[in-house]
């Protein structure tokens, strides 16, 4: 059996050995993904007569990245005035369990921001696309940059990711003068 806070499962926990025999026992660990210090697994071994061994590992966990945030079809646009550019993003769950993900802009007007979903909820291995939708004022023009986020909300993991929008100074209109004739005023 094993001594320690957090889920671990041995292989086997009940066996037989005739003398001289061994058998290889797996200790599997499950741990969240917000355990970060070390620590010491005791794994005790116990006989039918009562004699027992302890072993005891140390376990050093590192926080694992389970979120996969990237562009499916690039980070830079060039639209015309008063359009709405979108960007299309892949969000993964590239851990071992399912993750909710908040999705967000930074560097950026939120007001000019438009998600098809701002949460999404994954099991291991799962993507989805997303799409943003991003709207600059009429009346602006040139170069804009901003960043796109993904958290996790289990791990805590952090993805930027920068884009940028120009937006052309072209306004497509046209201007109409018509005949002035002095001699009509008079």
């Amino acid at each position: 059996y094993t001594q320690w806070d957090v889920d671990a499962i041995l292989s086997d926990d009940f066996f037989v050995l005739e003398p001289g025999k061994s058998k290889v026992v797996t200790n599997l660990i499950t741990l969240p993904c917000d355990k970060t210090a070390k620590q010491n697994l005791q794994v005790v071994i116990e006989t039918d007569s009562g004699l027992k061994k302890t072993i005891e590992q140390n376990i050093n966990p590192k926080k694992c990245n389970n979120n996969n945030f990237k562009f499916e079809n690039g980070n830079s646009f060039t639209n015309e005035p008063c359009s709405t550019t979108r960007y299309d993003l892949i969000v993964e769950n590239n851990g071992t369990y399912p993750e909710t993900f908040n999705l967000g802009v930074e560097d950026f007007p939120e007001e000019n921001v438009k998600f098809t979903k701002d949460k999404i909820a994954l099991f291991p291995n799962e993507k989805e696309v997303v799409s943003a939708f991003v709207t600059i004022p009429c009346e602006k023009y040139g170069l804009f940059e901003g960043t796109f986020t993904s958290v996790a909300q289990g791990s805590g993991f952090k993805v930027i990711q920068p884009f940028y929008l120009e937006i052309k100074q072209d306004y497509n209109y046209s201007v109409i003068t018509g005949y002035y004739d002095k001699n009509l005023n008079a």
